[in-house]
């Protein structure tokens, strides 16, 4: 059993206890807590149900030299969760009626050659445009310009619309087309179409402003790797070979924020963010799984829809679950470890047994 072959870890209690929410069980949270009991797991847990959290744990250190622990207001590197930001953003400008999904990329850049140019925003978010899954590594720096030269100019993998293959850079793509759109940074639209209206407060790349001991240390083993905006970042952020894709940090407090007002129909209308789970595209071939618009689809075996998605930089990992059936009770789960190798969908998986033990 994975919990009996990992090293113990020291854990620390969040700020005030959580009170489950009626019709569950009242002793759940320490049955979670005990489920994560020696599994040397380094990062923090969240668990919510309806509009009330179960429970909040961190483990183990934000920082080891400098003794500072990990919590629920601790930031995490959240990887490719940042696409389901890019993929609110699109469907916000949509829904004010500055564009449509089924725009074409020659509608923004003219100069785009014509293997590329009837590519559409729907392709570019289901990752079925044919463009590869990266230029460089997240930390060589590449400029907006040289990115969408290098984009441009790159031969595609398959025909636009034939095939599923994960992107990074149709996702960076689309970060430009959200800049043209709104004549703002992609950030910035991003704190003020989606970030404040959710509450987020300690979510985004530059314009929050994280006293140093909240953000997360990544460690590979015992190694010391450091903090994600020390990696070559720009003072606007990252390079664009991540910028859009990836990178964003957040803390698991405003991720339960993020889900509350997707829940609550407070950023997109309900038939607007409908769309951000529609299973488009299988990611194998007569697979279970199928990719939305940012969110990974699939069914439980209760027969109810699940929409996740993981992030990584081989460093920091992320797991973020949502139960959007009303049977599963508006489950969700989130999972942040600063420590390499991956061990976070692992303790997903230990933490979704207890909480749906069937």
């Amino acid at each position: 059993m994975f919990c009996l072959l990992l090293l113990s870890a020291l854990l620390i209690s969040s700020s005030r206890p959580v009170v489950p929410p009626a019709g569950l069980p009242v002793d759940l949270p320490q049955r979670l807590k005990a489920a994560l009991e020696g599994t040397g797991f380094a990062g923090v847990v969240l668990v919510g149900r309806s509009d009330s959290l179960v429970w909040q744990q961190g483990y183990g250190d934000a920082d080891r030299q400098r003794h500072v622990r990990n919590g629920p207001a601790t930031a995490f590197d959240v990887g490719s969760l940042t696409k389901q930001f890019t993929a609110a953003a699109i469907l916000a400008l949509e829904q004010d009626g500055r564009l449509t999904v089924q725009d074409s990329l020659g509608m923004y850049f003219p100069s785009a050659p014509a293997d590329k140019r009837g590519i559409t925003l729907h392709q570019l978010l289901t990752h079925t445009a044919g463009l590869r899954e990266y230029l460089g590594r997240d930390e060589r720096w590449l400029s907006q310009p040289d990115f969408l030269r290098q984009t441009l100019r790159s031969k595609l993998v398959f025909a636009p619309g034939s095939a599923y293959q994960y992107s990074n850079v149709g996702y960076s793509l689309l970060a430009v087309v959200i800049e043209r759109v709104s004549s703002l940074p992609y950030e910035r639209y991003l704190h003020q179409r989606l970030f404040q209206p959710a509450g987020l407060t300690a979510t985004g790349y530059r314009l929050t402003t994280w006293p140093d001991s909240t953000v997360a240390v990544g460690y590979v083993r015992e190694r010391r790797w450091g903090k994600p905006m020390t990696k070559g970042w720009a003072p606007d952020g990252p390079s664009w070979n991540l910028r859009g894709n990836g990178g964003m940090l957040s803390t698991a407090q405003d991720m339960w924020r993020w889900h509350q007002a997707l829940a609550g129909g407070r950023i997109l209308a309900p038939a607007t963010q409908a769309k951000l789970y529609q299973p488009y595209v299988a990611k194998k071939p007569g697979g279970a799984i199928s990719y939305g618009y940012g969110w990974s689809v699939y069914e439980s075996k209760r027969g109810t829809r699940v929409v996740s998605h993981g992030g990584s930089n081989d460093i920091f990992f992320v797991h973020y679950v949502r139960y959007l059936d009303p049977r599963d009770g508006g489950t969700v789960l989130f999972v942040a470890t600063n420590q390499s190798p991956d061990v976070a969908r692992k303790v997903s998986q230990v933490l979704m047994g207890v909480l749906f033990p069937d």
